[in-house]
Formats: structure tokens, sequence, C-alpha cells
């Protein structure tokens, strides 16, 4: 995908979104080389962490290139929501990172349980809400973006009144207009645009740490 933002879209648009998407367009072509840097690596040997994490890169490759489509035809209804689902998939591998034991995380996972009838290392139910928190330890920023990224996967009154302009008070004026595209100031694209490209700039250096440890005794690890 071109790493300049095609005529019409809103990096086009507004010139302060361009280095945001070109950051994104160049991360989705770094994903190919994150996979083959773990797939490859540690003999040749596939791990269950080598399924967890390659799925993870697989729908992270998919989300990408839908947001830049969305985003490019000024979407926020399909785009927006796309930042909430890679927020979901970094959170998960944030924690299973960070657990004592990741080839546990992983194996119950591959089995077939969901993260939510897991608990962590205090007994707490791994909820989105708990993901979260402990991602937030070491991403500051995931817990406002998750958030926001709720009011357009949720039916929200962000969404519903999008089509409607209210004109006046007294009495007051109702205009419609269908369809419609979610007219949001430069700031909510820039916030949407750099909150993507950070979530999946996040997982790859994921993908990168899985590569350089991998095979490897615990607490070693390559360049």
């Amino acid at each position: 995908m071109d790493a300049n933002p095609p005529p019409g879209s809103p990096a086009d648009d507004m010139t302060v979104l361009a280095a945001p998407r070109r950051r994104l367009a160049d991360a989705l072509e770094r994903h190919a080389d994150a996979v083959r840097g773990f797939m490859l690596g540690g003999d040749g040997n596939i791990w269950d962490i080598d399924l967890f994490v390659g799925g993870i890169a697989n729908r992270s490759y998919y989300l990408v290139r839908g947001f830049l489509a969305a985003f490019d035809d000024w979407n926020v209804f399909a785009a927006a929501p796309l930042v909430r689902l890679q927020v979901d998939s970094l959170v998960r591998l944030s924690y299973a990172a960070h657990a004592p034991n990741a080839h546990s995380v992983v194996q119950q996972v591959l089995s077939g349980r969901k993260f939510r009838g897991l608990t962590d290392a205090d007994g707490k139910q791994l909820s989105d809400r708990r993901l979260v928190e402990l991602a937030a330890e070491h991403h500051p920023w995931v817990g406002h973006v998750y958030s926001s990224g709720n009011e357009w996967v949720h039916l929200s009154k962000s969404v519903v009144l999008v089509p409607f302009d209210v004109h006046g008070d007294t009495p007051a004026t109702l205009s419609f207009a269908f369809p419609r595209r979610g007219d949001a100031p430069e700031s909510f694209y820039t916030n949407m645009l750099e909150a993507m490209a950070e979530a999946t700039d996040d997982i790859l250096t994921y993908l990168d740490l899985w590569r350089r440890r991998k095979g490897l005794p615990l607490g070693e690890a390559r360049e």
C-alpha cells in the first residue's frame, strides 16, 4: 500500500495527518518481516507462542489495511471501531508477554478458553477492563483510547446524532441528511490515526521481542 495518502483522503485534505498516516502505512509493510523473523527463528522450530503471535500479526495486518481504506474514505464509522479492535489485540498480547508463564496463557487460549475465563496472578478475572488496566502499566495511553473507541463500537450518542442538525431554540428546527459521514474536527482524525499507529507499533514491538527471545533460556535475547 502506498505510504502517501490518495487524493481525497483526510490526510490529503489536512496536511497534519500525512505523517501519522505514512507511519501507519509503513507499519503495515513491516508485518511480513516481523512474522518471518519469529517463524524462521529458534532453529525453525514452531512453538505454541508462534501460533498465538502469528494469529495476532495476521489480524493486525488486515485491521490496518481496513482502517486505512476506511480512513481514506472519511468513513469514521468503520475506521474508529478498528482502533478499538487493534487495542483489543494489544492488551491481550501485553498480558501474555508479561505473565509469569506466557506458555500457560497461550496454551489455554489455543485450547479454546476465552481470556475472560482466565485469572491473573492476583486471582482477578481477565475481563476487558482488567486487561486494559494491566496493559496501562506498560502502555499508559491505552485506557483513554479503549474508552473512546467504545463510543464508536456501541450505538452511542456520538453515532446516533451524526445525520441530524438542530437549529435555533424556540422553536427549534431539525435537519436530516442521509447518508452523512461523521463530520469530526481535525483533532479527532489526528487522535484516531495516531492511536492506531501507536497500537500497531506496540504490537510489532512484541512480535520482535518474541523473535529475540524464542528458544533461548529465560532472561536471554538475541539482537
